[in-house]
């Protein structure tokens, strides 16, 4: 941990040990989870192998909520689609004594509702009484994995930049047939 304080970077382990320190510190009660990407190769819990446990997340119990440490596009509650619907091995820490055992347990990792995730538009159009001009009103909305990006990159650029982005939106909306 000292490495990401220093350089100000660290690699995915280092994350979920800086997550985990945090929590602990916290006291929230947290699991880890060792998972994969399901489109590369499912999680089998009949066959005994590292292959698919390539990602790590943290469950949450108390809020029954996720959290990927290592990724820069979801943040607390949303995790990559490509890590839900499968299972995943879950460890607990159990106090025993004075020394932490992991207690492991299968479980599934489910996919997020489809109410979270959405990309919405709600456009009003008010025509005036000849039908030539209008005024249109377009609120378009994006949650969960569809808002993940637009999330990470507004965090990251300055204030013309994040004009010039919105701006991009509205004209790729308005040239859209």
């Amino acid at each position: 941990m000292e490495k990401i304080f220093k350089n100000g970077y660290g690699d995915e382990k280092a994350f979920v040990k800086l997550i985990k320190a945090i929590l602990e510190s916290l006291e929230i009660t947290h699991e880890i989870v060792v998972t994969g990407d399901r489109t590369k190769l499912r999680f089998y819990e009949g066959f005994d192998s590292w292959n698919y446990l390539t990602d790590y997340l943290f469950y949450l119990p108390e809020q029954n909520k996720y959290l990927a440490p290592h990724d820069m596009f979801y943040r607390y509650g949303s995790v990559s689609p490509e890590q839900t619907a499968m299972k995943g091995l879950f460890i607990k820490p159990e106090q025993i004594t004075d020394y932490n055992y992991p207690v492991t347990r299968v479980a599934y990792i489910p996919e997020a509702p489809y109410q979270d995730n959405m990309n919405n538009l709600d456009i009003t159009i008010d025509f005036d009484d000849d039908l030539i001009n209008t005024n249109v009103d377009v609120k378009r909305t994006y949650t969960g994995t569809e808002a993940s990006i637009y999330k990470y990159a507004l965090s990251r650029i300055y204030e013309d930049q994040k004009k010039e982005m919105l701006e991009g939106l509205v004209e790729y909306l308005a040239l859209t047939k």
